[in-house]
């Protein structure tokens, strides 16, 4: 009888045990569930509140799961630094939306494609097509390029290149590094050249144009154009050769960029001339 009454007694705490631990796990897990609701709905009303529209209203449709955890430390690795980026700006043209202009006119057409920009120009003698970006910040100071290269045969005849130092209106205020990839009679060798010119309140100055074999002349191959600029001084290179530097005490502090191709010769609204621009670049 005694050791009926043992085994009786035993199994009532047994079951006692197991009806509080119960009831303790399922108070820890309505607690834990009610915490995160709160926690959710308090970081909603600052957003709200932040952005004027006043609390929101939450809908909870997840089904309640109450999960143990055990606790862990681990030790992480230190993250690497991403490093920021030294440019001011660049532009791969991958982005048909990163500002420059498009749409065309009667004598040139500037687009997007297939990640480089393209201006296309249906009048020679002279004609200029100027592509602008508001989005860049002027930079009187730094250095600046550009990879170009003409699409159409030698005939129809371009120059092209880019604006730098430009005012408000790069008509009245800019420097222009401008090249001919085309072989031509130049100082008695069949080579392109290049000059520097500048407009100064609406006076315009040429400065000699320097031949040289570092401008690739055959079509659908890139030169790189660049210019380092610190106040008066300018440094040209030409596909990573240096090839003239100049020091000229004007145009000091304006700093925006265009993109140019003149048409020369051999151009007509049915045989356009193509010219595409990749990687544009400043840095300080």
């Amino acid at each position: 009888m005694k050791r009926l009454n043992f085994f009786l007694n035993r199994r009532v705490k047994t079951v006692m045990l197991l009806v509080g631990l119960i009831a303790t796990l399922f108070a820890l897990g309505t607690w834990s569930s009610l915490s995160a609701v709160k926690a959710t709905s308090q970081s909603d009303d600052r957003l709200a509140n932040q952005q004027g529209i006043g609390p929101p209203y939450q809908i909870i449709t997840e089904t309640l799961t109450m999960t143990v955890y055990l606790p862990f430390v681990a030790r992480l690795p230190t993250p690497t630094p991403t490093p920021t980026p030294n440019f001011i700006f660049y532009d791969d043209f991958s982005n048909p939306n990163s500002g420059w202009i498009t749409g065309a006119s009667e004598e040139c057409q500037f687009e997007y494609d297939d990640g480089v920009y393209r201006i296309t120009v249906t009048e020679d003698n002279g004609e200029r097509c100027v592509a602008f970006n508001i989005h860049i910040p002027s930079t009187p100071n730094g250095t600046f390029s550009v990879k170009i290269r003409r699409t159409t045969p030698d005939s129809r005849q371009v120059r092209y290149g880019f604006y730098f130092g430009a005012g408000v209106n790069a008509e009245e205020d800019r420097w222009f590094l401008e090249v001919m990839p085309h072989d031509v009679e130049c100082n008695g060798q069949t080579r392109g050249f290049f000059w520097l010119s500048a407009i100064d309140d609406g006076e315009l100055e040429f400065f000699d144009d320097i031949c040289t074999r570092d401008i690739i002349t055959e079509e659908d191959q890139w030169n790189e154009l660049k210019i380092v600029r610190s106040g008066p001084d300018i440094d040209v290179y030409i596909n990573g050769n240096h090839k003239e530097d100049y020091r000229e005490h004007i145009l000091l502090n304006n700093g925006y960029f265009d993109l140019v191709v003149v048409g020369v010769e051999g151009i007509t609204g049915s045989q356009p001339a193509r010219v595409e621009f990749d990687d544009f670049l400043i840095e300080p």
